[in-house]
């Protein structure tokens, strides 16, 4: 395990790290589901802060926290027809923070 006790910056969240974060160990596993989930986690997250730029994101570490928790959340819930999901106080208060921080939903 190369990464333990550290958090990357947000730009430099990839493939291995993620998967080593959902500590799969196979070296092809999920890596195409996992690639998606990733790309659209940071989407979302940049989408949050109102930025374009991945490297704005770079000295926040929430920003990093919060896409490990949209890949992780919808890796272990993979399915379209799941009802009743609420997300947890503990990522809305992240994605709150996130948005004061960046003045945030100001893409264009």
């Amino acid at each position: 395990m190369r990464y333990i006790g550290t958090i990357p910056k947000f730009s430099q969240i990839d493939l291995d790290f993620t998967k080593e974060y959902l500590y799969l160990d196979d070296e092809l596993a999920d890596d195409v589901l996992v690639s998606l989930l990733l790309a659209s986690a940071k989407e979302q997250v940049l989408f949050y802060a109102g930025v374009e730029e991945e490297s704005i994101l770079d000295i926040s570490n929430l920003a990093a926290i919060l896409v490990l928790q949209l890949v992780s959340d919808n890796y272990n819930t993979r399915s379209a027809l799941y009802t009743g999901v609420n997300f947890s106080p503990i990522h809305l208060e992240m994605v709150k923070t996130l948005r004061g921080k960046f003045n945030g939903y100001k893409i264009e």
